[in-house]
């Protein structure tokens, strides 16, 4: 019964899921009063120039940058966000810039605007997350398209992480007996059942599941089942994404690039730059 109930909860999030991926997430936004911010990463001012006047004229805040690497100094930054950066066939931009950014941890929606002519590079690029790649130039259709699938989950993302974060404190916090009193609960078993198990008294155990209530802030104990269910599928997602991660930037055709960091090249792009739009 209680396997059953995880699976219908599980599946509501799900549920959950396509809604936000949907577009569902603008109320949250004006909740938090918050315009997300589109980072461009781009040596071209007429192409930063027409990105601007586009995506701040659709209630998106601006921030730009000339080079990978004035981008990778100015980390950490808000969320929720995306990147669209210029995709280069060098040490400065392309899977240089996007390797850099997974190195340290920083899973940013990501989508490269230009010409990659490698299919195979193309392929490496979308199986370390970046969203797209679109070409240059690009309509503005195109572009806010891309740019709001990208907000959208990076909104959702952060929503589910920080319930993930704030779940596994509470975890944390359970004593001994608390977390054998929650297993027990999740296998589905009374109070009764419980006491007896544990050799403790009934009251005992009521005690202990009310302050289980407490510190997962809920109002009872389906809420606590939901809430438990989401964080083992949530934890189970970030280890596979981490392990994933891991096996793509160890890849032995990789190693040049990651040796050749674009936070120490940004003189040789300077020269090319020109200056931001106002």
């Amino acid at each position: 019964m209680a396997a059953l109930l995880i699976e219908a909860l599980i599946r509501s999030q799900a549920a959950e899921l396509s809604l936000c991926i949907a577009g569902d997430l603008r109320s949250v936004n004006d909740a938090n009063r918050t315009r997300p911010t589109v980072f461009i990463v781009d040596r071209d001012a007429s192409s930063v120039a027409f990105y601007a006047e586009v995506l701040n004229a659709a209630g998106f805040d601006i921030s730009y940058f000339p080079t990978p690497a004035e981008f990778i100094a100015r980390l950490p930054v808000a969320r929720p966000c995306c990147v669209v950066a210029e995709y280069l066939d060098s040490e400065q931009g392309g899977e240089a810039f996007q390797l850099e950014l997974l190195s340290g941890g920083q899973k940013l929606p990501l989508i490269m605007h230009g010409n990659c002519r490698e299919v195979t590079t193309a392929v490496r690029l979308m199986e370390r997350g970046a969203l797209t790649i679109i070409a240059k130039p690009s309509s503005a259709e195109t572009l806010l398209r891309y740019v709001r699938q990208a907000i959208e989950a990076d909104t959702y993302l952060q929503q589910t992480e920080m319930r993930r974060i704030e779940v596994g404190q509470a975890i944390e916090k359970l004593t001994e007996r608390q977390r054998r009193v929650l297993d027990f609960v999740v296998a589905g078993l009374p109070t009764k059942r419980i006491a007896s198990e544990l050799s403790v008294s009934q009251r005992l155990i009521e005690m202990e599941r009310t302050e289980i209530l407490r510190l997962f802030a809920a109002i009872t104990t389906p809420n606590v089942m939901l809430k438990i269910g989401e964080y083992r599928v949530l934890h189970e997602m970030q280890l596979r994404l981490d392990r994933q991660t891991d096996s793509l930037l160890a890849e032995p055709h990789l190693s040049s690039i990651a040796k050749s960091p674009i936070s120490q090249s940004s003189d040789q792009l300077g020269d090319d730059q020109s200056d931001a739009p106002a």
